[in-house]
């Protein structure tokens, strides 16, 4: 199944984050490990602006960046917020692939179902990730700050 939207303000894009991370919230963690969310688009689509809203919808409070030279960084989700949930990840992949994964123990996230891990570049990963990935695609509109966004998820 699709959701297709074009969000024309980087407002936009933040208010369909918070209400994204909001139904998370609500639905709580899959009980067949991690909930993950994989996110695509050439650089510059929001990727990172995208998760930064996402988190603190779910309570972190520390500033977010992207994790390129870190590849991942882990935020412990307030009790408040978390219905389940113990810890998000954020996990940029572009620089890395399934044997960095594996020294990483990244397996061990993916099996944690108390974990919501948020993937930027996911799509040069896609074959470690589950098949149950939440598949977001951003992309740029035809004016500056229109983003052309795509969710997909397995029925």
């Amino acid at each position: 199944m699709a959701i297709n939207k074009l969000l024309k303000s980087p407002r936009e894009t933040a208010a369909l984050a918070r209400t994204l991370a909001q139904v998370f919230m609500y639905l709580g963690p899959s009980h067949k490990g991690a909930t993950v969310v994989g996110l695509v688009g050439d650089l510059g689509a929001g990727k990172t602006s995208f998760t930064k809203t996402f988190l603190r919808t779910f309570g972190v409070k520390t500033h977010v960046v992207s994790p390129t030279f870190v590849i991942m960084r882990s935020f412990a989700l307030p009790a408040r917020k978390r219905n389940g949930f113990r810890a998000a990840h954020h996990v940029d992949a572009y620089r890395i692939d399934a044997r960095a994964l594996k020294q990483m123990n990244f397996g061990e996230y993916l099996a944690d179902s108390r974990n919501i891990i948020l993937i930027e570049w996911a799509d040069r990963i896609k074959k470690a990730l589950p098949k149950s990935t939440f598949w977001i695609e951003m992309g740029h509109g035809r004016h500056h700050k229109e983003r052309i966004f795509s969710l997909k998820f397995k029925d």
